[in-house]
């Protein structure tokens, strides 16, 4: 649970602080007419408050309701499953969290939409909340309606889906970029979802 929340905290938040760059930035200077600017290390301590605040939750949620490993046997001979369990509860406050958080991106996204395309990425990080959203909301449906019937499976479809988001977001913000440097042209995902 750590590592995925942690893991997820950190991407995220390096998108969101980059979007929230923007939307500070635009909205201050057409608000006050002047130059607003936010450092890389502000933005790197945003992403270190959005940490230290999973965290603190991590420790909470760890300390009030105990991970237990539950060993379940198989058919083949001195071979066994162990799995970490985790209370619902715990498990559902840290969805809530991660819901408000996304919704914070969406929030940010759909702010920042209108700021000219060389500056922006709204629409990548757009696709990259959508991306994350349904990889993320299908297997958790899937897992719960699994159960604890195969361990492998639930470890397959968690490694799939992990492996799944981070390969599309990597290609979303990476790929127009390496376009440019080879031909020099920018290449913006809204103009191949909406030609004009």
């Amino acid at each position: 649970i750590w590592i995925a929340s942690i893991g997820f905290v950190i991407l995220y938040g390096m998108l969101m602080g980059k979007t929230f760059r923007l939307y500070y930035v635009f909205s201050r200077a057409k608000q006050f007419k002047r130059h607003v600017r936010i450092s890389n290390p502000v933005l790197f301590a945003l992403v270190g408050v959005f940490v230290v605040v999973d965290v603190i939750m991590l420790i909470i949620i760890s300390t009030v309701t105990p991970i237990t490993s539950i060993v379940q046997p198989t058919d083949e001979p001195l071979q066994q499953y162990v799995f970490c369990h985790a209370n619902q509860v715990s498990i559902i406050v840290l969805l809530v969290y991660k819901g408000l958080f996304v919704l914070f991106g969406c929030f940010l996204v759909f702010k920042t939409r209108s700021i000219y395309k060389e500056y922006n990425e709204s629409k990548e990080i757009g696709l990259i909340i959508y991306n994350i959203l349904f990889v993320g909301v299908m297997i958790i449906i899937i897992l719960f309606l699994m159960g604890n019937t195969s361990p492998f499976m639930t470890f397959t479809l968690q490694m799939i889906g992990i492996l799944w988001i981070v390969t599309i977001t990597l290609c979303l913000l990476v790929i127009p970029k390496l376009y440019f440097i080879k031909t020099g042209k920018m290449f913006f995902v809204a103009e191949m979802t909406h030609p004009e």
